[in-house]
């Protein structure tokens, strides 16, 4: 008589945040035949996604919104297959008895609990965009015409005027984007914020929308105050070719913003090339805020046992990409690790998926 064989149970993973991110990696999983338990702590799955627009003008600009949107729309739809825990955080995680897994306790916001197993977790919960308004002399939240980047992103996407004057919103023909907001200083414009690094991008989605604001409307000129530009692609160097035909480029870090009794609104800097203080009216200015580690991340990673960065990224950072946390079934993918902009983030999910996937599968 033989005897039957024991039935393979299906490995599972549970995927922390319902951003970006954790839609790459999702896929990759269920792709995989490995079963998916999201967990969001939010009301609703898409992460930062839903509140950008696309920014073609008579073409692609290769923004990768549409491919974001699409990721999540596929990842967490009704017809997926991933298990979709909103409203629901990670309250608690311990290896299982067996040392083959790991034992998750999860909090919904009305106080059910859930306990949940899995081969492999992974830390997928985003970034915060940078609170412009820390930095007082730049007058965000006070000079009405002064917005963040993320400002002019939400009312794209929801198909409002982005790109005129919200004190009257008549067309904003005098516009300058402000790079830098929050990156790159050790301590941003003299506050306590540890900012010493770049956020990748806030020059891919200023360049963007300056072309988009003059294929909207021709009349409009664009000035981009910056340190440097960083490359954001494979198109970088033809997109940025053209946008040195079209707009000015300072090189300068204002050092304060005053509103004018007319709406305008006075930039104040010094250029670099001479030294030289100077002021320049616009209509508009668009604070380019950068990346900031997740909110909540520090008590999920203490959650989790995983290291925070010198910079409250999760993860110490090491040559080996992608690495696991202290346990080696917990991952970390996206711009909760490092600053990323869509297309890395889908590709280092995906990369750090196929480890989740090696694991499950041992």
């Amino acid at each position: 008589m033989t005897t039957p064989a024991k039935k393979r149970i299906k490995p599972s993973a549970v995927v922390i945040g319902a951003g970006v991110a954790g839609a790459a990696a999702t896929l990759e999983l269920l792709n995989a035949g490995i079963g998916v338990t999201v967990v969001e702590r939010d009301s609703c799955v898409g992460g930062q996604a839903p509140r950008f627009g696309c920014k073609a003008t008579d073409a692609c600009q290769h923004c990768n919104v549409c491919v974001a949107q699409e990721q999540v729309r596929k990842a967490f739809g009704p017809d997926s297959g991933a298990r979709v825990l909103t409203d629901t955080q990670v309250t608690q995680c311990q290896p299982s008895a067996d040392g083959g897994g790991v034992e998750l306790l999860v909090t919904s916001g009305r106080g059910r609990q859930t306990r949940l197993r899995a081969a492999a977790v992974l830390a997928a919960v985003g970034y915060e965009p940078f609170d412009a308004r820390i930095l007082g002399p730049y007058g965000y939240g006070l000079i009405p015409n002064v917005v963040s980047g993320l400002d002019i992103e939400r009312a794209h996407a929801d198909g409002r005027a982005a790109l005129t004057r919200p004190s009257d919103g008549q067309p904003a023909r005098r516009i300058a984007f402000v790079q830098c907001v929050g990156s790159r200083s050790e301590q941003a414009h003299r506050t306590p914020e540890k900012t010493n690094y770049c956020s990748t991008v806030c020059c891919s989605y200023a360049l963007r929308m300056g072309r988009l604001a003059q294929h909207l409307n021709p009349e409009a000129a664009v000035t981009v105050f910056y340190m440097d530009v960083q490359c954001f692609g494979r198109d970088f160097a033809e997109v940025y070719a053209a946008c040195r035909k079209e707009m000015d480029f300072v090189m300068a870090r204002p050092y304060g913003l005053q509103a004018r009794p007319d709406g305008t609104v006075a930039v104040r800097y010094e250029e670099q090339a001479g030294g030289q203080a100077k002021e320049a009216e616009f209509d508009l200015v668009v604070l380019s805020v950068g990346i900031r580690p997740p909110a909540g991340g520090a008590a999920l990673a203490e959650v989790l046992g995983i290291p925070l960065d010198e910079y409250g990224f999760l993860g110490a950072k090491s040559v080996l990409c992608p690495e696991p946390g202290e346990s080696p079934r917990i991952f970390i993918a996206g711009a909760c690790d490092a600053p990323r902009n869509i297309a890395q983030t889908i590709g280092h999910a995906r990369a750090v998926a196929a480890g989740m996937i090696r694991l499950c599968e041992k």
